[in-house]
């Protein structure tokens, strides 16, 4: 079983995947299955779109960043791999750190790919 973690882009891929668009719907899914690989947006909702910028806005919906700080809390992650695939720099580097801290990655940029490299 997978995961795709975006809330506006469809997952490219074909095969056994569970989709969430937000937060609770990644947790509900990573408590309820075994999951082997996890791909994950960071911006979840609309208002992380418009105030991305802004350093003091404090958005009442939880990003991917939450998602996998949620993950390392309960210790409950991907078997196989975790990427991000968000095309938010600050928030893809961020969640990125987490899960090589977890997986003992040298280089965390080894868990990010660019949604728009996926089809290259």
């Amino acid at each position: 079983m997978k995961l795709w973690l975006d809330d506006v882009r469809p997952c490219p891929f074909i095969g056994e995947w569970k989709i969430a668009k937000n937060y609770d719907e990644a947790v509900k899914i990573m408590q309820e299955n075994e999951i082997q690989e996890a791909w994950l947006d960071h911006d979840l909702a609309e208002d992380h779109y418009v105030h991305n910028e802004d350093e003091t806005y404090v958005s009442p919906n939880k990003t991917g960043y939450d998602f996998v700080l949620w993950m390392k809390e309960n210790n409950r992650w991907p078997i196989d791999v975790c990427i991000v695939h968000s095309l938010n720099p600050v928030g893809s580097e961020r969640m990125c750190d987490l899960i090589a801290e977890h997986y003992g990655t040298r280089n965390p940029k080894r868990h990010y790919i660019s949604y728009l490299n996926i089809f290259q």
